[in-house]
Protein backbone atom coordinates (compact mmCIF):
# COMPACT_ATOMS: atom_id res chain seq x y z
CA UNK A 1 0.00 0.00 0.00
CA UNK A 2 1.54 3.22 -0.58
CA UNK A 3 0.90 5.89 1.72
CA UNK A 4 2.25 9.20 2.13
CA UNK A 5 4.14 10.33 -1.03
CA UNK A 6 5.94 13.07 -1.45
CA UNK A 7 3.81 15.40 -4.39
CA UNK A 8 5.70 16.85 -7.31
CA UNK A 9 4.30 18.98 -9.96
CA UNK A 10 5.30 18.44 -13.32
CA UNK A 11 5.39 19.61 -16.72
CA UNK A 12 6.43 17.79 -20.01
CA UNK A 13 9.29 20.34 -20.34
CA UNK A 14 12.76 18.50 -19.02
CA UNK A 15 16.45 19.93 -19.77
CA UNK A 16 19.87 18.40 -19.16
CA UNK A 17 20.85 21.49 -16.95
CA UNK A 18 19.18 20.36 -14.04
CA UNK A 19 21.09 17.13 -14.37
CA UNK A 20 24.52 18.39 -14.68
CA UNK A 21 24.15 21.13 -11.98
CA UNK A 22 23.09 18.16 -9.80
CA UNK A 23 25.66 16.10 -10.67
CA UNK A 24 28.36 18.52 -10.41
CA UNK A 25 27.67 18.48 -6.72
CA UNK A 26 26.41 15.05 -5.68
CA UNK A 27 28.43 13.13 -8.47
CA UNK A 28 31.67 13.77 -7.45
CA UNK A 29 32.90 10.59 -6.39
CA UNK A 30 32.39 7.35 -8.58
CA UNK A 31 33.96 4.12 -7.91
CA UNK A 32 36.76 2.91 -6.45
CA UNK A 33 40.57 2.20 -7.98
CA UNK A 34 42.67 0.63 -4.93
CA UNK A 35 46.68 -0.24 -5.55
CA UNK A 36 48.15 -3.26 -3.43
CA UNK A 37 51.52 -2.27 -2.59
CA UNK A 38 53.41 -5.82 -1.20
CA UNK A 39 56.57 -6.31 -0.08
CA UNK A 40 59.26 -8.22 -1.54
CA UNK A 41 61.88 -7.92 0.36
CA UNK A 42 64.60 -10.66 0.77
CA UNK A 43 62.99 -11.61 4.71
CA UNK A 44 60.71 -13.78 2.92
CA UNK A 45 61.12 -17.14 1.55
CA UNK A 46 60.30 -18.52 -1.82
CA UNK A 47 57.10 -20.11 -0.14
CA UNK A 48 56.13 -17.58 1.51
CA UNK A 49 56.12 -15.18 -1.34
CA UNK A 50 54.23 -17.67 -3.57
CA UNK A 51 51.17 -17.72 -0.42
CA UNK A 52 51.18 -13.88 -0.88
CA UNK A 53 50.72 -13.64 -4.28
CA UNK A 54 47.91 -16.34 -4.12
CA UNK A 55 46.43 -13.92 -1.29
CA UNK A 56 46.64 -11.19 -3.80
CA UNK A 57 44.82 -12.60 -6.21
CA UNK A 58 42.14 -13.66 -3.66
CA UNK A 59 41.58 -9.39 -3.13
CA UNK A 60 41.86 -8.97 -7.36
CA UNK A 61 38.98 -11.58 -7.24
CA UNK A 62 36.87 -9.10 -5.17
CA UNK A 63 36.67 -6.12 -7.63
CA UNK A 64 34.28 -7.52 -9.85
CA UNK A 65 31.63 -4.38 -9.67
CA UNK A 66 31.93 -2.77 -12.84
CA UNK A 67 33.24 0.52 -11.17
CA UNK A 68 35.51 -0.80 -9.13
CA UNK A 69 39.03 -1.28 -10.34
CA UNK A 70 42.56 -2.29 -9.08
CA UNK A 71 46.43 -2.38 -9.48
CA UNK A 72 49.35 -3.82 -8.16
CA UNK A 73 53.11 -3.12 -7.15
CA UNK A 74 55.64 -5.03 -5.87
CA UNK A 75 58.43 -3.14 -3.66
CA UNK A 76 61.96 -3.65 -1.83
CA UNK A 77 64.64 -1.44 -2.48
CA UNK A 78 62.79 0.04 -6.02
CA UNK A 79 59.65 -0.17 -6.79
CA UNK A 80 57.92 -1.68 -9.98
CA UNK A 81 54.20 -1.96 -11.28
CA UNK A 82 53.22 -5.34 -11.39
CA UNK A 83 49.84 -3.95 -13.53
CA UNK A 84 48.29 -0.95 -13.80
CA UNK A 85 44.73 0.12 -13.87
CA UNK A 86 44.38 0.20 -17.61
CA UNK A 87 45.83 -3.02 -17.59
CA UNK A 88 43.08 -4.44 -15.00
CA UNK A 89 40.19 -2.86 -17.41
CA UNK A 90 41.42 -4.87 -20.20
CA UNK A 91 41.70 -8.13 -18.59
CA UNK A 92 40.63 -8.22 -14.66
CA UNK A 93 41.90 -12.17 -14.57
CA UNK A 94 44.13 -12.40 -11.38
CA UNK A 95 46.25 -15.31 -12.97
CA UNK A 96 46.86 -13.16 -16.10
CA UNK A 97 47.44 -10.11 -14.08
CA UNK A 98 49.96 -11.61 -11.46
CA UNK A 99 51.27 -14.55 -13.68
CA UNK A 100 55.68 -14.58 -13.80
CA UNK A 101 56.38 -12.13 -10.78
CA UNK A 102 59.92 -11.85 -10.22
CA UNK A 103 61.00 -11.65 -6.28
CA UNK A 104 62.99 -8.44 -6.09
CA UNK A 105 64.44 -9.92 -2.41
CA UNK A 106 66.42 -6.70 -1.49
CA UNK A 107 65.62 -4.38 1.15
CA UNK A 108 62.53 -2.68 2.74
CA UNK A 109 61.80 0.83 1.03
CA UNK A 110 58.88 0.84 2.16
CA UNK A 111 57.57 4.97 2.19
CA UNK A 112 59.45 5.29 -1.17
CA UNK A 113 57.69 2.36 -2.59
CA UNK A 114 54.23 4.93 -1.60
CA UNK A 115 55.65 7.65 -2.84
CA UNK A 116 55.77 5.62 -6.06
CA UNK A 117 52.57 4.73 -6.08
CA UNK A 118 50.81 7.67 -5.11
CA UNK A 119 53.15 10.01 -7.88
CA UNK A 120 53.77 7.01 -10.98
CA UNK A 121 50.22 4.36 -10.49
CA UNK A 122 47.38 6.53 -9.03
CA UNK A 123 47.03 8.91 -12.04
CA UNK A 124 44.58 9.49 -14.85
CA UNK A 125 47.25 8.64 -17.41
CA UNK A 126 47.67 5.01 -15.66
CA UNK A 127 43.79 4.78 -15.49
CA UNK A 128 42.88 5.86 -12.20
CA UNK A 129 39.57 7.74 -12.40
CA UNK A 130 39.68 11.69 -11.40
CA UNK A 131 36.65 11.21 -8.85
CA UNK A 132 37.26 7.63 -7.85
CA UNK A 133 37.52 6.79 -4.00
CA UNK A 134 41.36 6.11 -3.61
CA UNK A 135 42.89 3.05 -1.69
CA UNK A 136 45.94 1.74 -0.94
CA UNK A 137 46.72 -1.78 0.53
CA UNK A 138 50.52 -2.10 1.75
CA UNK A 139 51.85 -5.86 2.69
CA UNK A 140 54.80 -6.07 4.56
CA UNK A 141 56.91 -8.81 6.62
CA UNK A 142 59.39 -5.89 8.30
CA UNK A 143 60.37 -2.45 9.60
CA UNK A 144 61.26 -0.13 6.89
CA UNK A 145 64.92 0.38 5.97
CA UNK A 146 64.72 3.34 4.12
CA UNK A 147 67.05 5.71 3.85
CA UNK A 148 65.37 8.21 0.98
CA UNK A 149 61.77 8.46 2.38
CA UNK A 150 60.33 8.58 5.84
CA UNK A 151 56.42 7.91 6.40
CA UNK A 152 56.26 11.54 7.98
CA UNK A 153 57.21 13.12 4.65
CA UNK A 154 54.97 10.51 2.38
CA UNK A 155 51.70 9.87 4.27
CA UNK A 156 50.64 13.78 3.89
CA UNK A 157 50.74 13.42 0.31
CA UNK A 158 48.40 10.74 0.30
CA UNK A 159 46.20 12.28 2.74
CA UNK A 160 46.34 15.31 0.27
CA UNK A 161 45.34 12.75 -2.82
CA UNK A 162 42.52 11.64 -0.37
CA UNK A 163 43.86 8.23 -0.44
CA UNK A 164 42.32 5.74 2.17
CA UNK A 165 45.25 3.44 3.61
CA UNK A 166 44.95 -0.39 4.72
CA UNK A 167 48.58 -1.46 6.14
CA UNK A 168 48.86 -5.49 6.54
CA UNK A 169 51.72 -7.09 8.78
CA UNK A 170 52.29 -10.71 8.53
CA UNK A 171 54.76 -12.37 10.83
CA UNK A 172 56.90 -11.30 13.78
CA UNK A 173 59.57 -8.60 12.67
CA UNK A 174 56.80 -5.48 11.39
CA UNK A 175 56.49 -2.47 13.76
CA UNK A 176 52.79 -1.74 14.20
CA UNK A 177 53.59 1.48 14.95
CA UNK A 178 54.66 1.92 11.12
CA UNK A 179 51.62 0.19 10.31
CA UNK A 180 49.49 2.45 12.10
CA UNK A 181 51.45 5.42 10.56
CA UNK A 182 50.65 3.56 7.20
CA UNK A 183 46.56 3.25 7.49
CA UNK A 184 44.41 5.96 7.98
CA UNK A 185 42.87 4.72 11.14
CA UNK A 186 43.70 2.20 13.77
CA UNK A 187 41.26 -0.35 12.93
CA UNK A 188 42.39 -0.73 9.55
CA UNK A 189 45.46 -1.89 10.46
CA UNK A 190 45.46 -5.90 9.96
CA UNK A 191 48.06 -8.53 11.62
CA UNK A 192 48.45 -12.10 11.08
CA UNK A 193 51.70 -14.32 12.49
CA UNK A 194 52.31 -16.12 9.14
CA UNK A 195 51.95 -15.61 5.62
CA UNK A 196 49.31 -19.21 5.57
CA UNK A 197 47.63 -17.09 8.02
CA UNK A 198 46.57 -14.34 5.20
CA UNK A 199 43.17 -16.02 3.83
CA UNK A 200 41.92 -15.64 7.83
CA UNK A 201 41.56 -11.45 7.06
CA UNK A 202 40.57 -11.47 3.64
CA UNK A 203 36.50 -11.77 4.63
CA UNK A 204 37.13 -8.88 6.98
CA UNK A 205 39.58 -6.69 4.46
CA UNK A 206 36.66 -7.23 2.10
CA UNK A 207 34.19 -5.60 4.14
CA UNK A 208 36.26 -2.77 4.99
CA UNK A 209 37.87 -2.46 1.40
CA UNK A 210 34.25 -1.97 -0.28
CA UNK A 211 32.55 0.09 3.08
CA UNK A 212 35.16 2.85 1.85
CA UNK A 213 33.60 3.28 -1.34
CA UNK A 214 31.68 6.67 -1.02
CA UNK A 215 32.06 7.34 2.77
CA UNK A 216 33.35 10.14 4.65
CA UNK A 217 37.06 9.41 5.27
CA UNK A 218 36.60 11.20 8.98
CA UNK A 219 34.01 8.75 9.69
CA UNK A 220 34.19 5.72 8.25
CA UNK A 221 31.18 4.13 10.33
CA UNK A 222 28.81 6.59 8.59
CA UNK A 223 26.80 4.65 6.00
CA UNK A 224 23.62 7.10 5.51
CA UNK A 225 23.89 8.83 2.17
CA UNK A 226 27.71 9.05 1.84
CA UNK A 227 27.46 5.78 -0.49
CA UNK A 228 24.51 6.97 -1.67
CA UNK A 229 26.21 7.46 -5.73
CA UNK A 230 23.73 10.40 -6.13
CA UNK A 231 23.05 9.78 -10.07
CA UNK A 232 23.04 6.36 -10.32
CA UNK A 233 19.21 6.46 -12.08
CA UNK A 234 17.40 9.97 -13.28
CA UNK A 235 14.12 11.44 -14.17
CA UNK A 236 13.59 14.52 -15.32
CA UNK A 237 10.30 16.00 -15.67
CA UNK A 238 9.71 19.72 -16.08
CA UNK A 239 11.43 21.72 -13.20
CA UNK A 240 11.79 18.31 -11.05
CA UNK A 241 14.71 16.21 -11.22
CA UNK A 242 14.73 12.91 -9.44
CA UNK A 243 18.41 10.87 -8.90
CA UNK A 244 18.60 7.35 -7.47
CA UNK A 245 20.95 7.10 -4.76
CA UNK A 246 21.23 3.21 -5.04
CA UNK A 247 23.70 3.29 -1.85
CA UNK A 248 22.19 5.36 0.77
CA UNK A 249 21.70 3.89 4.32
CA UNK A 250 23.40 0.92 3.42
CA UNK A 251 22.40 -0.06 0.38
CA UNK A 252 18.98 0.60 1.69
CA UNK A 253 18.75 3.31 -1.45
CA UNK A 254 16.55 6.29 -1.82
CA UNK A 255 16.05 9.13 -4.67
CA UNK A 256 17.27 12.99 -3.92
CA UNK A 257 14.63 15.57 -5.92
CA UNK A 258 16.09 18.46 -7.04
CA UNK A 259 14.40 21.67 -9.02
CA UNK A 260 15.97 25.09 -9.70
CA UNK A 261 16.39 27.54 -6.63
CA UNK A 262 15.76 25.20 -3.65
CA UNK A 263 17.91 22.92 -1.84
CA UNK A 264 17.84 19.24 -3.12
CA UNK A 265 15.70 17.12 -0.95
CA UNK A 266 16.55 13.45 0.32
CA UNK A 267 13.38 10.56 -0.25
CA UNK A 268 14.02 7.44 1.88
CA UNK A 269 11.53 4.81 2.61
CA UNK A 270 13.38 1.71 3.33
CA UNK A 271 15.84 3.21 6.08
CA UNK A 272 13.53 2.34 8.92
CA UNK A 273 11.78 -1.06 7.08
CA UNK A 274 13.87 -4.33 7.76
CA UNK A 275 12.19 -6.09 5.16
CA UNK A 276 13.37 -3.28 2.98
CA UNK A 277 17.30 -2.88 3.58
CA UNK A 278 19.62 -3.69 1.20
CA UNK A 279 16.52 -3.33 -0.97
CA UNK A 280 18.50 -0.65 -3.77
CA UNK A 281 15.89 1.40 -4.04
CA UNK A 282 17.09 4.08 -6.99
CA UNK A 283 18.95 1.50 -9.22
CA UNK A 284 16.19 2.43 -11.62
CA UNK A 285 13.18 4.46 -11.29
CA UNK A 286 9.76 5.78 -12.98
CA UNK A 287 7.53 8.84 -12.39
CA UNK A 288 3.92 8.19 -12.19
CA UNK A 289 1.26 10.48 -12.59
CA UNK A 290 -2.23 9.73 -10.34
CA UNK A 291 -4.72 12.47 -10.28
CA UNK A 292 -2.12 14.99 -11.20
CA UNK A 293 0.22 14.09 -8.20
CA UNK A 294 3.08 11.70 -8.76
CA UNK A 295 5.22 9.34 -6.88
CA UNK A 296 7.89 7.22 -7.06
CA UNK A 297 8.52 3.74 -8.63
CA UNK A 298 11.40 2.12 -8.17
CA UNK A 299 12.26 -1.07 -10.70
CA UNK A 300 14.51 -3.18 -9.44
CA UNK A 301 13.33 -7.25 -9.35
CA UNK A 302 10.24 -6.37 -7.83
CA UNK A 303 8.26 -3.26 -6.42
CA UNK A 304 8.66 -1.23 -3.83
CA UNK A 305 6.08 0.75 -1.78
CA UNK A 306 7.34 3.79 -0.19
CA UNK A 307 6.70 4.42 2.90
CA UNK A 308 7.46 5.64 5.55
CA UNK A 309 9.35 8.92 3.68
CA UNK A 310 12.15 10.46 5.22
CA UNK A 311 13.22 13.99 4.10
CA UNK A 312 16.32 16.20 4.78
CA UNK A 313 17.83 18.84 3.28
Amino acid sequence: MFLSVKVLYVSNQSTNQSINQFCAAECREFGLDAVILFDGSQSIITRDFVTMIDFIKNIIRMFTAPRAQVAVAQYSTDTSAVFHFEDFVSDPNPDNLMRSVDHFQEATYTPSAIRYVLEEMMTEERGMRKHSRKLLVVITDGKSNDPKETFNSVIPLAEMKDVIRFAIGVGKQFSRQELEQIASFPNFVFETNSFDALNSIQNELREKIFAIEGTNSTNSSSFEQELSQGGFSTTLSGGVSLFGAVGSYSWSGGIVEAARGVNATFINASALETDMQNSYLGENEELREIHYSSFYKDITNYSIPISPIIKSK
